[in-house]
């Protein structure tokens, strides 16, 4: 686990247990540009969701591609549930089915770190805020001010 930015200027002021640095090389999903196949038979929507996984991820490692291969599993039934249930749309049944596929597939998503609250989480990076004390150093050196919230990669793992 990585500290953010914000715990290493405090320490550890909770006297929470430290990870310890065990030496283990994590070797990455993409090796010199170049995206592994996928584990097994995946569909148009399941493809297309593994390379883009896979390209914007430099954190993933090769223990993680079984969970990306799931998502882009549970992305090909995403896509066959939702053309059924719009297709029998008076069949309730097929509603729920799709809302249960969704929320499988929002749970993977934030399991490989694809929104900045799970990278945050992850510890790849620190979201921060901006607060009244940004607002009034922004207009005491009579900068404009930044945007409501920004991300900063603290640290990737190789």
């Amino acid at each position: 686990m990585v500290l953010t930015a914000r715990e290493q200027r405090l320490g550890n002021p909770h006297h929470k247990v430290q990870p310890v640095e065990t030496g283990l090389l994590v070797e990455p999903a993409v090796e010199d540009g170049v995206l592994p196949d996928p584990l097994g038979p995946l569909g148009t929507p399941g493809t297309t969701l593994w390379e883009e996984i896979l390209a914007t991820s430099p954190w993933l490692s090769r223990s993680d591609l079984p969970l990306v291969q799931l998502l882009a599993e549970t992305a090909d039934e995403r896509a066959v549930v939702r053309v059924r249930a719009l297709r029998e749309h008076y069949e309730w049944r097929r509603q729920v089915q799709l809302r249960q596929v969704d929320a499988q597939y929002a749970a993977l998503l934030i399991q490989v770190g694809a929104t900045p609250k799970a990278r945050r989480q992850l510890a790849l990076a620190e979201v921060k805020t901006i607060d009244a004390v940004d607002v009034l150093i922004d207009d005491a050196l009579g900068s404009e001010p930044k945007a409501e919230t920004y991300i900063e990669i603290v640290e990737v793992m190789p």
